[in-house]
């Protein structure tokens, strides 16, 4: 309460001595003051900030301005602050601004670039005195289709010396390529088990590669892990993280008899595919020497045994054995040599030497699409076509994928490349563009007695026999393109006799070793038949005449006999499917 200018300070429910009873307790004081009226109205004060152009493109220069309105009748002074997101991060931006009484005030804060498409926010606050004002807002940013689309990326890491030794100067040569139309500023770093022990930095142009040199000396014998980062400086002065290698590295001690090393090539797939690996052996000794060992993947399954007894005395980056692995599944997929000289098992006996490689399985920038056929009819003359799509897709924008058939298989026989000529590709590589989006070739395949006889063999006991009925089954058959370049794909077709009728048609007319028999015997033409009902047949005539003709009868009989248990289309992987 109020008394002129005394003041009573109230404590309600304040009990100090700890009675029951709560008590209240008054204090009085008195103070001569003077009540200031407020000099600055904050609802006079504004803060506005804007990007310059107002729709920018990516790369391109952009002003932050901001303007500080000002219509008290006095002056005000403060410190003013923009935040604005970047691709890299967010930026501060500070300036200490006086505006002058009834007057505004605008200046530039900050100039930045984008180096990615998007929406982006940005805000600052006016702090003065005790106040503040604040603003927002957003700038979208599109992409400059002009030529500033590209990428930073490293094309190969090689080490010299690629087996180094105990306190070697080993060289790093990095080679980066930017596809950029304009010059690039980037910075390379090697780490090595975890620590930085080199970096350089430099221009590379646009549209071009070039090659950086770091150095290392490894201390210490044993393998090494190692890492190369590539940086590119921003519009900002901030170096954003490009690309990264990576992989492992023997040190051998100076006085080892040998080192070895595992290649691959390639080490980077789109979707996966066939890479070669090669196995290299250096033997710093005056004598020939034997090594045994193996070549396991990431899960430890042994993937090629090797036991070579003949690498020559001083033999430098000498084979010892190349081998093909088809490598599929996005991811990393690790790879580690093992070899000594005493009996090829890691059990610390004789001298040992392990070298690791990894192939790196990227997403398809594309789609793959095979479609068939569902049927192939063969009617009265036993023929038809099976005719296939093949598409390719771009999933992304900005690249290009290119394709190429290497194999097509149908019914688990290779029939592309081969002497079968029933098959036409129209062509066999595809490719997308940023301007052409997808792309397609085609497949025909004609199912008659050539692809029968190509596909089951002819049988030297029975040459003239025709083949093209056993290609009906009740299975599916299943055709299957490889690729150089990518995961192989299928699609499934029917093969039909007489109309579209299946074996499961014409066996119900009567059990199948019914149908069987009664078949064998019309083929040979001695007997016609007639469906009385499930799994009956009726004998309608005979033409047996005789020795000769029993003899014929004797041999069709075999003859079909022989093609009905033997000859089989194929299903190799038991997945229901021929092929």
């Amino acid at each position: 309460m109020r008394e002129g200018n005394k003041f009573e300070v109230l404590y309600p429910g304040l009990n100090p001595l700890g009675c029951d009873k709560e008590k209240t307790i008054v204090e009085r004081y008195s103070e001569d003051f003077e009540v200031k009226k407020q000099e600055v109205d904050t609802d006079k004060i504004e803060l506005s900030i804007y990007p310059s152009p107002e729709h920018p493109k990516t790369f391109q220069d952009v002003t932050f301005y901001v303007t500080i309105t000002n219509d008290n009748d006095k002056e005000i002074s403060g410190k003013c602050t923009v935040y604005i997101a970047l691709p890299e991060g967010t930026g501060r931006y500070s300036k200490d601004v006086i505006v002058p009484a009834s007057s505004s005030k605008t200046f530039e804060i900050a100039k930045v670039r984008y180096g990615k498409p998007g929406t982006y926010g940005y805000g600052g606050v006016f702090k003065f005195g005790q106040f503040e004002v604040s603003a927002s807002g957003s700038v979208t940013v599109s992409q400059d289709s002009s030529g500033s689309s590209g990428s930073l990326k490293i094309k190969q890491v090689t080490f010299e010396p690629s087996l180094p030794k105990v306190q070697d100067n080993v060289k790093v040569r990095v080679k980066v390529s930017n596809s950029y139309s304009s010059k690039k500023t980037v910075k390379v770093e090697l780490v090595v088990d975890g620590k930085t022990v080199n970096q350089v930095d430099g221009v590379v142009s646009g549209g071009k590669e070039r090659e950086f040199i770091l150095s290392w000396t490894p201390t210490g014998a044993g393998e090494y892990g190692w890492i190369v980062y590539l940086y590119e400086k921003s519009a900002n002065n901030v170096y954003l993280k490009k690309d990264s290698k990576s992989g492992r590295i023997e040190v051998t001690r100076i006085n080892s008899p040998f080192s070895v090393r595992l290649y691959a090539y390639p080490t980077e797939l789109e979707g996966g595919g066939e890479v070669t690996f090669l196995v290299k052996v250096w033997n710093y000794g005056n004598d020939r020497v034997s090594l045994k060992g193996f070549v396991s993947d990431g899960d430890g399954a042994i993937v090629k045994n090797i036991n070579w007894t003949g690498v020559p005395a001083n033999a430098q980056n000498y084979t010892v054995t190349t081998f093909t692995l088809t490598v599929y599944g996005v991811g990393e997929h690790k790879y580690k040599l093992f070899l000594d000289n005493y009996d090829g098992k890691p059990n610390g006996k004789g001298e040992e030497h392990w070298s690791e490689v990894r192939v790196e399985v990227k997403p398809w920038q594309a789609s793959l699409k095979l479609e068939c056929d569902g049927k192939v009819i063969l009617g009265k003359d036993d023929v038809d076509d099976l005719d296939c799509t093949l598409y390719l897709f771009r999933t992304n924008p900005s690249d290009s994928v290119q394709v190429k058939i290497s194999e097509i298989y149908v019914g688990g026989a290779k029939v592309w490349p081969s002497n079968f000529e029933g098959i036409i590709v129209s062509k066999e590589v595809l490719k997308v563009t940023p301007y052409d989006p997808d792309d397609e070739t085609h497949i025909e395949l004609t199912i008659d007695e050539n692809f029968a006889e190509f596909y089951f063999g002819i049988d030297p006991l029975f040459p003239w026999h025709s083949y093209v009925d056993k290609l009906a089954t009740d299975r599916p058959w299943e055709i299957v393109l490889h690729f150089e370049n990518a995961p192989p794909i299928s699609a499934t077709f029917r093969i039909l006799k007489n109309s579209g009728i299946s074996p499961e048609d014409v066996v119900e007319y009567g059990g199948s070793g019914t149908f069987i028999a009664t078949e064998i015997l019309e083929r040979a033409g001695y007997i016609t038949t007639e469906a009385t009902g499930l799994g009956k047949v009726a004998v309608v005539g005979s033409k047996l005449f005789g020795y000769v003709g029993l003899l014929f009868f004797l041999t069709d009989i075999v003859e079909e006999a022989y093609f009905y248990g033997c000859k089989q289309p194929r299903d190799s992987d038991n997945d229901g499917f021929v092929g």
